[in-house]
């Protein structure tokens, strides 16, 4: 109603002499700044948990190297990423969010801002995922290998346990619960 019209001008003089644009493009820098920053330091606690899997295997290969499996051999656990595609798929995703954050290009941040979305909706609203997922002992598929304790040369290698009698697999297990 044009009654209002000086209520209005006036409003939009304030906007005008606060420059309004200039702090919305600062909180979107922020803004992608902070989620950039937590994504990353997210990334970087499950990549820690990977190498501490990775460190806790190597000591326990030591343990196994200590143990004859068999007269002349001896145990290692070899860990292998793992061929799940939903992790794959989680590991490719989360490296995207962090792709180009220092381009400093509104496209390429609100692209960006769009995969962190779309993963943090999901890592919401799918718990089995989630769960699935972000649980970073799943990240890795073993094998088994059976080595000769004076050449290292391998005898076996047991991967899913194929191929194993019940007694066989029951031997590896018992062998690397020992050593653990």
């Amino acid at each position: 109603d044009l009654m209002y019209l000086d209520g209005f001008l006036g409003l939009l003089d304030q906007l005008r002499k606060d420059d309004l644009p200039k702090y919305e493009r600062r909180f979107q820098e922020r803004l992608n700044e902070k989620v950039i920053q937590e994504i990353g330091v997210f990334h970087a606690a499950l990549q820690c948990e990977k190498q501490e899997i990775a460190s806790k295997i190597g000591v326990l290969n030591e343990s196994l190297e200590q143990l004859e499996y068999r007269a002349g051999t001896f145990m290692r656990l070899e860990p292998r990423d793992v061929s799940d595609r939903e992790i794959k798929d989680f590991q490719a995703l989360l490296r995207e969010c962090l792709d180009d954050q220092f381009d400093g290009d509104t496209s390429a941040d609100e692209a960006r801002f769009k995969r962190i979305e779309k993963l943090i909706r999901r890592l919401r609203e799918e718990e089995r995922w989630r769960d699935k997922v972000t649980d970073v002992r799943r990240w890795f598929d073993f094998a088994a290998r059976e080595l000769d304790a004076v050449s290292g040369e391998e005898r076996s290698c047991y991967e899913d346990s194929a191929g194993q009698s019940g007694g066989e697999k029951a031997k590896l297990a018992f062998t690397i619960l020992v050593a653990a």
